[in-house]
């Protein structure tokens, strides 16, 4: 049981980096109108992805978290060497 909800956990915060890194990374300005609750931003406010070096430190941070989901659900499926 106790494994059941930790595979479940698991794949609800990988889901959820899913979806907020490509958000981030196809338009930082629709990412920042989610509910705070969906996204989480703690130093991003609205008008921070209207100049070019905010939305690319957004557009960055998406690629990272596409990355990791990417490498740990790559680990997940292959199998090993």
């Amino acid at each position: 049981m106790t494994r059941v909800f930790a595979w479940l956990c698991a794949v609800m915060v990988l889901a959820a980096m899913g979806v907020n890194g490509a958000l981030m990374l196809i338009s930082p300005p629709l990412w920042l109108r989610l509910p705070q609750w969906l996204h989480g931003n703690a130093r991003f406010t609205a008008g921070a992805a209207s100049t070019f070096g905010r939305s690319l430190t957004i557009r960055l941070l998406g690629g990272v978290c596409l990355a990791f989901v990417l490498i740990i659900v790559g680990d997940l499926l292959l199998p090993a060497r």
